[in-house]
């Protein structure tokens, strides 16, 4: 209850003018005195009742606190706020409300009880309204499940929203809506917000189900947007932006699962320095790696400048290093020399199988393309080598590079 007072504390003195800030009428607990006093002036204290204190005990001299006052006999009686002048002086500067039509009491001869009190009206105008209580709105602690809030919850114009009915935290400017401001809703789909106007959220990070988070940007550049204004807490109702599809794997969309096309994780590898190789044995084109996804579908291409020393030593390349193996494979390749002369146009439905040209004059082009449905996950990597070796060294320059992306086809 300490923590619930202390945020009731915090959320008066920020709803309160200025003014009233720096002069805020004080109460306390079990403060009555009684006095003799008479008229419309300052009251002269006479001591504190039996189990109460004095005014002096709870505030200090000069403090501005709110009271009561009300004959032991009678019907006069006064609610206001005035100064503890001295230990035992109390004066009466504004009057709340009293039996003399909310104006200062003259009191007639006779004992008073004078006390601290909250007034109604500042605790119903500060805190809850004209129509509510403090009894109303705050419900008693529920045992370990905390302190709960009436299903209206508390909400006060360019200030905190608490609400139960949807368990929602808000920053607010107004009371029509969580317009400006931070956001958090407690629904069955979870999000948080940062506002800058109207119903939908600049930044959104929503829970659309279960272990599955979306980050949404509306009307901006980001993950996914819409221009229609239906909130950006749910791609289906983006109308672009980007999606996860499966690991890995982020698709472009128009707010459809489907969406407009793909782009793989690992994508263009060039050749950083030139590839050598000496021998009729196949070797790795390391720099050109790629890394697959089990059961997914692949377009790819694959463009190599490739000279030999000896012409007639040739070369040959195939799609056979790496780790991953094909469900599905197809390759259609055309080799052309620098005449240019074509040298090959051969296809191929085995990651083995040698893509072969006998001679080789000049700088000459492999462009391959093709498709790669996956069986197991692994490496994808081109080989190359001389057709036939004596004394000569092939060569593939830098530069050269092999295109994979996640196909549509999936």
């Amino acid at each position: 209850m300490r923590n619930l007072r202390c945020l009731f504390a915090a959320i008066l003195i920020a709803t309160l003018p200025a003014a009233a800030h720096a002069a805020q009428a004080l109460t306390a607990d079990r403060v009555q005195e009684t006095t003799t006093t008479t008229g419309t002036g300052t009251l002269t204290l006479g001591g504190a009742v039996s189990q109460f204190r004095t005014f002096a005990s709870a505030f200090s001299t000069g403090n501005l606190v709110m009271y009561a006052i009300a004959g032991e006999t009678g019907t006069e009686w006064e609610v206001g706020e005035g100064t503890l002048a001295t230990t035992t002086t109390l004066t009466r500067s504004t009057v709340i409300a009293s039996s003399n039509s909310n104006n200062l009491v003259n009191f007639s001869a006779g004992t008073k009880r004078v006390f601290a009190t909250l007034h109604g009206t500042f605790a119903n105008s500060t805190v809850l309204g004209p129509s509510s209580s403090l009894a109303d709105e705050i419900v008693a602690q529920n045992g370990s499940t905390g302190k709960l809030l009436k299903s209206s919850g508390l909400k006060m114009n360019s200030g905190f929203l608490v609400s139960s009915t949807d368990g929602t935290v808000g920053f607010l400017n107004s009371l029509s809506g969580q317009i400006a401001g931070m956001f958090v809703g407690g629904n069955s789909n979870g999000y948080v917000s940062f506002y800058a106007g109207g119903s939908g959220g600049v930044a959104t990070i929503s829970k659309r189900a279960t272990n599955d988070f979306n980050l949404g940007l509306q009307a901006t550049t980001g993950i996914y947007w819409v221009s229609s204004g239906n909130g950006a807490d749910n791609s289906g109702n983006a109308d672009a932006g980007l999606d996860r599809l499966a690991p890995g794997i982020v698709v472009t969309t128009d707010g459809t699962e489907s969406g407009l096309g793909w782009s793989y994780q690992d994508g263009k590898k060039c050749l950083a320095a030139d590839f050598t190789n000496a021998t009729a044995t196949m070797a790795n084109l390391t720099g050109l790696t790629q890394t697959l996804k089990a059961s997914r579908k692949y377009g790819w291409t694959l463009d190599l400048s490739v000279t030999d020393s000896q012409a007639a030593e040739g070369l040959k390349i195939d799609f056979d290093g790496g780790a991953a193996t094909a469900t599905d494979f197809g390759a259609t390749c055309t080799v052309v020399d620098s005449v240019p002369t074509l040298l090959k146009h051969q296809g191929t439905t085995a990651l083995a199988t040698d893509v072969d040209v006998a001679t080789a004059t000049g700088l000459t082009s492999v462009r391959c393309f093709g498709s790669f449905e996956v069986n197991a996950a692994g490496t994808l990597i081109p080989r190359a080598a001389q057709n036939s070796h004596a004394s000569g060294t092939l060569t593939i320059d830098r530069g050269s590079c092999f295109n994979v992306t996640d196909s549509s086809f999936n």
